[in-house]
């Protein structure tokens, strides 16, 4: 009796933490849908597509105008849909926070799950880039996370593979910003039980799983430009197929190449004189960053004391350099932010499934106990930060939407219309 009695409260026990998880993150994309809206910027990222001779960033718009052509160029169905995919996201990074707390179901973890979903550089980062094709990508990335492990390891880096060129088809900076982590995830947790010169083979098999997409990209970022002198006309075409203001500057990015961009770039952050609004902005993403490295490095721990032995050296420090891949981005591009919050995310998921993986293949479940990096302190600093704060957006400092300021607004409403 008392044996069933544990069992009904452990049950009982996983059902709060999971639906906790899966309002919490609901609730951030709600918050982030009330203070903010689909940017033109975004939107226009959406209209590009095959058909029009665009070769970079083009796959959405292909999909949608092949198969929803009636859709194509509505601001409401893409409204709609980029609220959709960051639900999708944020249910399954709720899921993937879940099953991590299952590990060891202590505070430590429920916490990371909750930074996971409540950062400024995480979920509700995406917030203020509503309709970012980043959003897409890593719905790509944690649907292959999930489905990749029932498959023969020489099926999980064709996955990979092929995985990492439709993301090069969305968008050719996800090449360095996204596809890393499935290479970092599948080369870990591969690599279990492995002695070092046979991991450090995987490493390079992680690496050459990903040239196929850095060729394709390299190519989009050299023949892949269109010329300046048909940029009128691109403009044109485009607003006559679209019900809203096509973004001068998200067209742009069609007709720069890499010398032009990282040009526009500097003068961006010298000339406008946002250097300060670009370092606050990380000092508040920075404590999430030290979080989602120490649950990577967690993740390394938990395989060495499950197993006595892991991955190589080599395939750990390739495992950290793929999740920090973003940050090469930093000369290219002026979304620094954007950088920096793809990296924690990245670390975050990388970490997590590595421990979810390496849990799941441990016959022994008491050795995988072992203490978190961090005081359940430090995590809880690093929310009450972000949710203070509000959401990063590109370039600038945190935004003041922040939670605790929108959640006291919407009360002071309440109360209004009741009396």
């Amino acid at each position: 009796m008392e044996c069933q009695d544990r069992v009904t409260s452990r049950r009982n026990q996983n059902v709060a933490v999971l639906l906790g998880l899966l309002v919490l993150a609901s609730s951030v994309v709600y918050i982030n849908k009330a203070v903010t809206s689909v940017h033109t910027w975004q939107a226009t990222h959406w209209l590009f597509a095959f058909h029009d001779g665009y070769f970079s960033r083009a796959l959405v718009g292909s999909f949608i105008k092949t198969f929803l052509p009636q859709h194509y160029g509505s601001y409401a169905f893409i409204s709609v849909s980029a609220w959709m995919v960051q639900l999708l996201v944020a249910t399954l990074l709720a899921i993937l926070a879940y099953r991590y707390w299952l590990i060891k179901r202590d505070v430590e973890s429920l916490l990371v799950g909750g930074l996971l979903l409540l950062s400024s550089g995480t979920l509700r980062y995406f917030g203020m880039a509503a309709g970012v094709l980043d959003q897409i990508g890593y719905l790509l990335v944690l649907l292959v996370l999930i489905g990749i492990w029932g498959l023969r390891p020489k099926w999980q880096w064709v996955t990979v593979l092929f995985a990492s060129l439709i993301l090069v088809l969305i968008h050719e900076a996800f090449i360095l910003l996204i596809a890393p982590v499935m290479a970092a995830s599948v080369l870990v947790v591969q690599s279990i039980n492995m002695n070092c010169k046979d991991s450090n083979k995987l490493v390079a098999v992680s690496v050459c799983v990903l040239v196929p997409g850095a060729v394709l990209a390299s190519l989009m970022l050299t023949a892949g430009r269109s010329d300046f002198s048909e940029f009128p006309a691109a403009l044109r075409h485009l607003q006559e197929q679209s019900d809203f203001p096509v973004s001068l500057y998200a067209l742009m990015v069609q007709f720069r190449d890499v010398s032009a961009n990282i040009g526009w770039t500097t003068f961006r952050l010298l000339e406008t004189g946002r250097i300060p609004s670009v370092f606050i902005a990380i000092m508040v993403l920075l404590p999430s960053l030290i979080v989602g490295l120490a649950v990577v490095i967690n993740g390394f721990r938990l395989i060495d004391r499950s197993y006595g032995s892991g991955s190589s050296k080599l395939s750990r420090f390739v495992c950290l350099a793929c999740c920090l891949m973003p940050l090469l981005l930093l000369v290219i591009g002026h979304d620094y932010p954007r950088w920096m919050a793809s990296s924690i995310l990245n670390l975050f998921i990388v970490g997590m499934t590595v421990a979810i993986q390496s849990a799941a293949r441990d016959h022994n479940p008491k050795s995988s106990g072992i203490d978190f990096p961090l005081t359940r302190w430090f995590v809880g600093a690093a929310i009450g930060l972000s949710l203070l704060t509000g959401p990063v957006c590109n370039m600038f400092a945190p935004t003041r939407m922040n939670v605790v300021v929108w959640l006291f607004r919407r009360l002071l409403s309440w109360l209004a219309e009741l009396s």
